[in-house]
């Protein structure tokens, strides 16, 4: 499930034996409303006056450029501190090992 740690908001995001959305990632179908709380809260935290935003788990979906993919890739284009070369290999050293 989803929680919105600044609002106290919860939604779920992934059912395994409930219709909540179209799209299923495996056995799991992706609730529609989940995935639109996700891409508000990522696309909110796009701001000079967020000092860190903590993405507990970058999944399948997003490393088959979906789910939230591109509010991650809008959050990283974003990214002042950490140079981005070290978190492309983390990305390529991480998952390279899966394969």
């Amino acid at each position: 499930d989803l929680l919105n740690i600044k609002t106290g908001e919860k939604e779920a995001f992934l059912r395994q034996n409930e219709e909540c959305g179209n799209e299923k990632l495996g056995r799991f179908t992706i609730c529609r409303k989940g995935l639109a709380m996700g891409i508000s809260i990522l696309s909110s935290l796009i701001s000079p006056r967020n000092g860190i935003v903590i993405i507990d788990e970058v999944g399948l979906l997003e490393l088959g450029n979906k789910g939230w993919s591109d509010c991650i890739n809008n959050l990283l284009r974003h990214i002042w501190s950490v140079r981005l070369q070290y978190i492309y290999l983390t990305k390529q050293q991480t998952f390279s090992s899966c394969s």
